[in-house]
């Protein structure tokens, strides 16, 4: 019960805040000039990219937010779950029980919600809390009473919970730092804004390991279907989806396709996570220029729920979070701690030989110390694969057994067709 009762207490509804006011002006506005001005936070998505950009930089996986689906400046409160991850309990519990308490807290918002309907004078502690939530945000009441009755019935039926993600940002941030050379050479090359990035941590947190249960897999999540189309052909053997260089690569080509489609970011970038076909319809349905906030409003679809809606804020938010990262995270000491690899010369090779990857990582091990984990697509160390598989590395392979791929190589190829490129060469030839 006392947990229940734990919210954080300060003036921008219960953010542990980890950022100064004027500094969260100061990123929010862009006041250094470090994002592109083709993602500048339009008013349509202004409160709830704010509300990312909380979740993001401002609360932590121990904290949960209780706010409404459809106006994400309605917070009712956050619930901070420090003491409890304190504890002893094992961390399987300590998350069931934080799921547990912050479901209980949600169903104590949503009964309050029910009560609101009473005259002010009959209110209890806490419906006088939430319905001072509701007065501070864009949610207007009625004076109607039976419209008053629909409206609170209705913000019941909107409740949702949504945990905060400052340490997983953070440590994908971490994660990231080795790849940064490599992706900030390879958005250039694709002639693409750097802050497309922000979609791999949407994703993931730029998690190498990541996996959903609906398939999906890697930093760049790409489900089985979509990967096909860019990647090598997966087996239980090998997964590209695995390694984070090979998925980047992928991931720009989809992007550069969305945006060759859609014409705009804000279309192309929500595009990436349900795909282009609601969009172009959308476009020929809709009159005059289409912008994403034009078809939110009067598109509407069974396949375009929460997650649809809020994609672009999530990425917008994100984008903000990484172009000012080094003032939002404590990240001093880590870059060089992080480099694993030879920062600017990780290569993209096709092979000309059979390739047994335990081998290849055992005649590397003292010249790459990150060679497994820039090949992470190999499940299986053993086998003996054959010629034209894809590797990654950070130190100059043999011209006899490898063709390193060029950057226009690159941007003229999927990952699927580079294989083409050593096809006509002879294992142990220079060619």
């Amino acid at each position: 019960e006392a947990l229940l009762d734990l919210s954080l207490e300060s003036k921008s509804k219960g953010a542990k805040s980890a950022l100064r006011r004027d500094l969260l002006d100061t990123i929010l506005n862009d006041k250094k000039n470090l994002v592109n001005d083709i993602f500048n936070i339009e008013p349509y998505f202004k409160a709830s990219t704010h509300f990312w950009f909380s979740i993001y930089t401002q609360y932590t996986s121990q904290q949960v937010v209780i706010h409404d689906k459809e106006n994400l400046d309605l917070v009712y409160n956050v619930m901070d779950f420090e003491p409890l991850h304190q504890s002893s309990i094992n961390r399987f519990a300590k998350s069931k029980l934080q799921a547990d308490l912050a479901l209980e807290h949600a169903n104590r918002v949503k009964k309050a919600l029910s009560g609101l309907h009473q005259a002010p004078g009959n209110l209890c502690s806490e419906e006088k809390a939430v319905l001072s939530s509701i007065k501070k945000s864009s949610v207007k009441i009625p004076a109607n009473s039976e419209k008053k009755a629909a409206l609170f019935k209705k913000l019941a039926s909107r409740l949702r919970t949504q945990t905060g993600q400052r340490d997983m940002v953070f440590n994908g941030v971490l994660r990231s730092l080795p790849y940064q050379h490599f992706l900030d050479e390879q958005f250039d090359n694709f002639n693409l804004p750097r802050e497309l990035l922000a979609v791999a941590f949407v994703e993931s947190s730029f998690n190498l390991k990541a996996q959903s249960y609906a398939g999906a897999s890697g930093v760049w999540q790409f489900m089985p279907r979509t990967a096909a189309s860019f990647m090598p052909e997966r087996n239980k053997h090998i997964d590209y989806r695995a390694n984070p260089v090979i998925s980047s690569l992928a991931a720009l080509h989809l992007l550069k396709q969305n945006k060759l489609i859609l014409k705009r970011w804000d279309l192309a970038v929500p595009a990436y996570n349900f795909g282009t076909s609601h969009l172009v319809k959308a476009r020929r349905t809709l009159k005059g220029e289409v912008t994403l906030a034009k078809v939110l409003e009067n598109y509407s679809h069974d396949n375009v729920g929460f997650a649809s809606k809020n994609y672009y804020s999530e990425f917008l938010a994100m984008a903000y979070a990484l172009a000012y990262k080094d003032l939002i995270y404590p990240l001093s000491g880590y870059q060089k701690k992080n480099q694993k690899f030879k920062k600017d010369n990780i290569g993209v090779y096709v092979t000309k030989c059979r390739l047994r990857p335990k081998t290849f990582f055992n005649l590397l091990k003292n010249s790459s110390h990150g060679i497994k984990e820039l090949n992470a697509h190999f499940r299986r160390w053993s086998p003996t694969f054959g010629r034209n598989k894809i590797v990654v590395s950070d130190v100059n392979l043999t011209h006899r057994k490898y063709r390193r791929i060029s950057n226009k190589e690159l941007l003229k190829h999927y990952p699927k067709y580079l294989y083409k490129l050593a096809r006509d060469s002879s294992c142990n030839s220079g060619r």
